[in-house]
């Protein structure tokens, strides 16, 4: 059997269109392959912003961490130092000697070492305190002393603004001597069992730095400067300025309060001064009904009142 032949023509047209054919499926395999890479690379990408993000993240949590970590390192090693030197403030306590029976916060008196007793202080004397002296026969009744339950009324200081520095100094001073019979001495050296909070913390700084006050004259002038701020001090002028009388108000009520806010604004005046500052802020029905002077001292103003 002859074979036929084909035309060449014929082949050619075949082969070009197996080639267009097969060009035609690489190029779709190139896009599809180009849009694969595409989506692995956006992919690759995200997922590399996203880890780097919850990298970040977790740097600055392991951060705040290691920071609230310190902080309460810093505060457990503030409080251990405070503790340590409370301990030694009562162990000092116990070693010396107070004219007392002790303060109410106090489980044993502090009778150890004897406080001498000065003439021209007899409020501070306690007949208690005498016994290892040798003293000459004289006439003089011993003096009892008053011991009173501890009583919610202890003045204490905790160092915020709205507290007044120069009232807490009198009513501390006032509890010492009525209630313990404590010298200023003594007060001195137990002035931090009234001290809270910040104040207290400000006195145990003093005494680490072994920067505590020699004397209760030096104690009042350092304690004033650092609670007596500028703003507690405007803040106590604009109350001085706004007090009034109240309609009712007794003048002995009045006098009182009016009295607490001018010790801390005034304490060097004279009570003169303190007479005619009154009369500019009682009632005026009260200063018609009063015959009084501007001139009359305190006392007479209250009587007349």
């Amino acid at each position: 059997m002859a074979e036929s032949k084909v035309p060449l023509e014929t082949v050619i047209k075949h082969l070009s269109d197996t080639l267009t054919q097969q060009s035609t499926a690489i190029t779709r395999l190139e896009q599809t392959m180009g849009s694969i890479l595409s989506e692995v690379d956006t992919r690759i990408t995200t997922s590399r912003a996203e880890t780097q993000q919850e990298i970040k993240s977790l740097e600055t949590t392991i951060a705040s961490k290691d920071t609230m970590l310190t902080q309460v390192f810093d505060n457990i090693q503030s409080l251990t130092t405070g503790l340590h030197e409370l301990k030694d403030l009562f162990t000092n306590h116990h070693t010396l000697q107070s004219p007392t029976l002790g303060h109410p916060l106090l489980n044993n008196p502090l009778s150890n070492i004897a406080t001498p007793i000065q003439a021209n202080s007899p409020h501070f004397i306690n007949s208690s305190a005498a016994i290892s002296y040798e003293l000459p026969p004289t006439n003089v009744q011993p003096m009892n002393t008053i011991v009173l339950p501890p009583t919610t009324s202890l003045p204490t200081f905790s160092g915020k603004y709205t507290e007044r520095p120069r009232q807490f100094l009198i009513r501390v001073e006032e509890y010492a001597r009525t209630v313990n019979s404590w010298s200023r001495e003594t007060l001195l050296r137990g002035i931090s069992q009234f001290l809270k909070d910040d104040a207290f913390e400000w006195y145990c700084q003093l005494y680490y730095t072994n920067t505590t006050p020699v004397d209760w004259n030096q104690f009042v002038v350092r304690f004033l400067a650092q609670f007596h701020s500028p703003i507690r001090a405007a803040q106590q002028e604009q109350a001085r300025i706004e007090c009034k009388q109240f309609e009712s108000e007794t003048i002995n009520q009045f006098v009182i309060r009016l009295r607490s806010i001018w010790l801390e604004q005034k304490p060097d005046e004279l009570e003169s001064d303190f007479t005619k500052h009154l009369f500019c802020k009682m009632r005026s029905d009260m200063l018609t009904l009063m015959n009084s002077s501007r001139s009359s001292s305190l006392d007479g103003i209250i009587i007349e009142a």
